[in-house]
């Protein structure tokens, strides 16, 4: 095994790789490479390791590995992400973290030694798992691995499995580089595969002995019931510090559920020296078989050297083993020293907090990264003791990470908090070198431990104690086994409402599964059966919005509620909101979560950190300016919220301030719709009117019952959210839930187009695709989907009460969306069997739903550019604002011409004469073609530029800011709006060879340049034919 292309057969990696016995296909499946000190290698280099600048801190790192000749790239890939493309049938290409081996050690600014490997800044550090380990390997079943060996070091990791593989059968040519074109990292899955169950051992690699305890691939690599061996090195019976961590790390695995926690015995199994590790064995003494032999309990601890630092040279200061002072170290004349008193406090850092939203690469995964953002706000809790009365006391210190190197006479300069009992301490604050020797001593006292405080509602990825993902809304957070205490998960979110937000868990005594099956019977019925709405369509709508956000997709939908004042609306958004409250009458409709006047900012942070917001009471106001404003705002949320997009904005260095993208549902509650058909088509628009609501109360009160004293819903939330939790609390599941809630969406998505397309009439160039209506169809039908799984799961589908969720509408089933696998998944070619097996059914349910979104796609023609235009120019010619003339017969009225009375009023004429101070906006003529459909009709030329200034100036409220007369113009020709061509006049084109807007025509003796349009539509908004 002497070929190691990967690297450079010469470089300093290959001869290290050699030395520990790590395979040439092993080492190449990985990813290891070599960096010279040419200008070429610096680039690759750079572009590998994301290094922008070589004055950055990795820049330097890098540049001071390749002055020792060359230095060998070591990727790690951590559990979770090779598990991931394992499921997904993909293999990891790129590493999570890198360390660097330099051909000779080298020692940076402030090291205490010489380093032999160095690791990157602001990467973490990572349990690693060889990126080609295959799906079988990690799964749950008769083919995992049965023991898991965890390596100190990576290229011991990489000895490790190179040395099963040989114990297993591979022969040296197996593990040898494949031929140039050939993939390294398949080939070796592909000779992993074929191992025997028996003779499988998961190889996990650590960078240290202490670099192991809050990594979260210990949710992914689940330890229970197999067993763990350990393999730090030699000096494991002898190093108090290294045997120290086996055993905190054998108190891990067993809470973990290991079977049997073994530490491998180097020396005993031949090792040659104090310091040798698991590769320089495996290379020089041994082979697989004699590690199984050599394994052994943790030893009795050794004897500790140096329990008090006194003969470490780099300790000058200490706290005291009582806390309550800080020493130094003071040398006696026969050479020895001992610990004196300096200051009457000493402190230690607690813990840091990290105050964050989960990641995207959290989300996919479900499990919760270490590895800091800069992004992230982290706080430092610092814990002072001093004496008092006798007795030591303790001062808690709360700031920003930065406090822990300032002094502490500079600490309240830092914002810190600093309790009054503190500052009473004599000598408090130390100033110079005494606030100097406080913070080293502080900083010796023990290792702080790391948290993570989630800012924002929804679901949060796993907790350290792999228990799975949890979902957290106000102060309630909910797992498989319920409530999860706050201790464990714990949470901080910024809304000043937010303990108004949550679910409502059940007694104690009661089993909630039982309670479920009662909370269920009753929504079911209140919301759907009862006729509080007399629609269904808005019924089915209110349970759909209700129940989306419990799900870990984030919604793109938004709902425009729409009505009059005492119309129901806001009464409506309350009763969306009754399942998201933590106790009776938290929300109704005089108290919602926002308002209109609410400032941008706000509303962003408040959908960022919400995981449903209502934005109540957009309603017309005496100042124009504020009208427009908020019209603005709102009309900016629901795009941001459609396209799941924040405002960048930038800090006071010109840097990025941190992006609060919109996570939560988003409802509105207005007086008029929205004006701008941008914005309707992407909410799903519920009207509210005279009707609306049930002619008496019995159904309304029913609803105010389950708001106000039995919170039905918001106990059912809890139940439908536990249920959800416990089918993705084992490793895998909560990839496969997303998996099938994409496949779902899709599929939806698809059907719902065509849905919607089919029962508003059929395609329409007027009203346009309807693919936004579909992505909001099924966006909210997604959370009818998953309830309708956990009715299943309740087992009440058999019931009456429940039929719509378990009658199918067969006109509906998703045979339009093309065919799918078991898993809901589309099959790109179609089924390959010819047999049709949808798994996906239109439920009953399902249908006000779409019917619902429908509306809004039916009402798309009137509210689109080209009706706007129209509509603007119908209302100028209408008002005196503009008019129309004959060219052929200039000296004339219309009326008169064409012999329609009643017609100069309504284009802008007054009398026999245009209206005073009109602008002449376009031409009428009469059709005289007989081969056209439309001969002897009236059409009106109208001037692409005279018209459209016209009619923006007069109707504002139609046609949106920013609006070009190219694009409205182009707009009506789209929609069918304009006289066709084949039935009138033809367009030129442009230098460039588009067609322009408007077309030439010859009329009384001069051209006309205009956008043809009949009269009748123009002027009583008729469709044009468009046969």
């Amino acid at each position: 095994m002497s070929d190691y292309h990967c690297v450079g057969s010469t470089s300093s990696g290959a001869a290290k790789l050699r030395d520990s016995a790590v395979a040439p296909l092993v080492a190449a499946a990985r990813g290891y490479a070599t960096f010279l000190n040419d200008k070429a290698d610096l680039k690759r280099a750079k572009d590998i390791l994301g290094v922008t600048s070589m004055a950055s801190g990795n820049g330097r790192i890098l540049r001071e590995c390749v002055s020792t000749g060359d230095t060998l790239l070591m990727p790690w890939f951590d559990a979770n992400t090779t598990w991931r493309h394992a499921h997904e049938n993909e293999i990891a290409r790129r590493g999570v973290a890198h360390q660097l081996r330099p051909s000779a050690p080298v020692r940076f600014p402030g090291d205490k030694k010489e380093r032999k490997y160095v690791n990157l800044k602001d990467q973490g550090t990572r349990i690693d798992l060889h990126p080609a380990t295959p799906l079988s390997w990690l799964n749950s079943g008769p083919d995992q691995p049965q023991t898991i060996v965890i390596a100190e070091g990576l290229i011991k990791g990489d000895s490790a499995l190179t040395a099963v593989l040989r114990a297993a059968g591979v022969s040296d040519e197996d593990l040898m580089e494949p031929g140039e074109g050939a993939d390294p990292a398949a080939r070796l899955r592909q000779v992993m595969e074929a191992i025997p169950a028996d003779k499988r051992f998961l190889i996990l690699s650590v960078v240290g002995v202490g670099n192991w305890h809050k990594n979260s691939e210990w949710n992914t690599i689940a330890p229970v019931g197999r067993d763990c061996w350990v393999t730090f090195d030699a000096d494991l019976a002898t190093n108090h510090q290294v045997w120290s961590q086996a055993a905190q790390m054998q108190d891990f695995l067993e809470a973990k559920g290991a079977k049997d926690v073994f530490f491998v015995d180097l020396s005993a199994a031949g090792a040659t020296g104090a310091k040798d590790g698991l590769d320089d064995f495996l290379a020089q003494a041994g082979v697989w078989g004699d590690i199984g032999a050599n394994l052994v309990d943790l030893p009795e601890a050794p004897l500790r050297l140096d329990d008090d630092g006194l003969s470490d040279p780099m300790v000058r200061f200490r706290v005291s083993p009582d806390g309550s002072a800080t020493q130094r170290k003071v040398a006696t004349p026969d050479g020895g020293s001992y610990w004196q008193d300096l200051l009457p406090f000493g402190g230690r850092i607690a813990f840091y907090e990290t105050v964050r939203s989960p990641r995207q690469s959290e989300m996919a995964s479900g499990v919760a990264e270490t590895t800091p953002s800069p992004d992230d706000e982290t706080r430092a809790t610092i814990e002072v003791a001093y004496g008092c009365d006798g007795e030591v006391r303790t001062a808690v210190v709360r700031g920003r990470q930065r406090v822990v190197d300032a002094l502490p006479a500079e600490w309240w300069r830092e914002g810190a908090s600093i309790p009054r009992t503190l500052s009473a301490v004599s000598g408090w604050p130390p100033r110079r070198q005494d606030g100097e020797a406080f913070l080293e001593a502080m900083k010796g006292n023990g290792a702080p431990d790391d948290r993570v405080l989630w800012d924002v509602m929804g679901w949060m990825p796993s907790p350290p104690d792999g228990s799975g993902p949890v979902y957290v809304v106000g102060d309630c957070v909910i797992g498989k086994d319920g409530q999860v205490s706050t201790d464990d998960v714990r949470v901080e979110n910024p809304l000043p409402i937010a303990e108004n937000f949550g679910v409502v868990f059940p007694d104690p005594d009661v089993d909630w599964v039982e309670q479920a099956l009662i909370d269920a019977r009753e929504v079911i019925d209140v919301y759907l059966h009862s006729g509080a709405w007399t629609d269904p369509s808005i019924a089915h709508t209110v349970l759909a919005l209700a129940l989306r956000p419990a799900l870990p997709l984030l919604p793109r939908a938004a709902a425009y509620l729409v009505g009059g004042p005492g119309s129901g609306k806001s009464f409506t958004a309350g009763h969306i909101m009754s399942f998201w409250q933590c106790g009776p009458d938290r929300w109704n409709e005089n108290s919602l979560t926002g308002t209109a006047d609410d400032t941008v900012a706000s509303s962003e942070i408040n959908r960022h950190h919400s995981n449903i917001w209502v934005v109540d009471d957009l309603a017309p106001s005496p100042s124009k300016q504020t009208s427009e404003r908020q019209q603005a705002a709102v009309g900016s949320m629901i795009r941001s919220n459609f396209n799941r997009r924040s405002r960048s904005r930038a800090t006071a260095e010109m840097g990025l301030r941190r992006a609060r993208p919109p996570r939560a549902l988003l409802i509105v509650t207005a007086e008029n719709e929205p004006s701008v058909s941008s914005i309707a088509d992407r909410v799903i628009t519920l009207r509210f009117g005279k009707g609306a609501l049930a002619p008496t109360t019995e159904p309304t009160d029913r609803l105010r019952v389950l708001q106000r004293e039995n919170p039905a819903p918001a106990r059912l939330m809890g139940a439908l959210l536990r249920w959800l939790a416990t089918g993705v609390a084992e490793p895998g599941k909560w990839l496969d839930l997303n998996a099938d809630l994409i496949g779902a969406r899709n599929g939806l998505e698809s059907a719902c187009a065509k849905w919607i397309e089919s029962l508003s009439g059929g395609p329409d160039a007027a009203k346009g695709s309807p693919a936004r209506q579909a992505k909001i169809a099924a966006d909210l039908l997604l959370g009818l989907w998953v309830f309708r799984e956990f009715l299943d799961f309740l087992g009440v589908l058999d019931e009456p009460l429940f039929e719509a969720f378990s009658k199918t509408n067969n006109d509906m089933v998703l045979r339009e969306a093309g065919w799918f696998d078991a898993d809901g998944k589309p099959v790109p070619d179609g089924d390959p069997t010819g047999e049709f097996r949808p798994t996906l059914y239109a439920y009953s349910a399902y249908e006000p739903v779409v019917r619902q979104v429908m509306s809004t796609y039916s009402e798309r023609a009137s509210r689109s550019i080209g009706a706007s235009i129209l509509e603007a120019v119908r209302s100028t010619l209408e008002s005196g604002k503009g008019y129309l003339s004959v060219p052929e017969s200039p000296d004339a009225s219309p009326a008169d011409v064409f012999g329609r009375k009643g017609l100069n009023a309504r284009i802008g004429w007054r009398g026999e004469s245009p209206a005073p101070g009109a602008t002449h906006i376009g031409a009428i003529t009469k059709i005289n073609d007989a081969r056209s459909p439309h001969n002897g009709e009236l059409v009106v030329l109208l001037n692409p530029s005279d018209a459209y200034c016209a009619a923006s100036r007069n109707r504002e409220d139609v046609l949106p800011h920013g609006t070009r007369a190219a694009q409205v113009w182009e707009a009506v020709w789209d929609e069918g709006r304009a006289l066709p061509e084949n039935q009138g006049w033809k367009r030129n084109t442009d230098s460039r060879g588009r067609k322009r807007a408007y077309v030439r025509a010859r009329l009384g003796g001069e051209v006309i340049k205009g956008v043809p349009v009949l009269l009748d539509v123009l002027l009583n908004g008729e469709e044009a034919d468009r046969a």
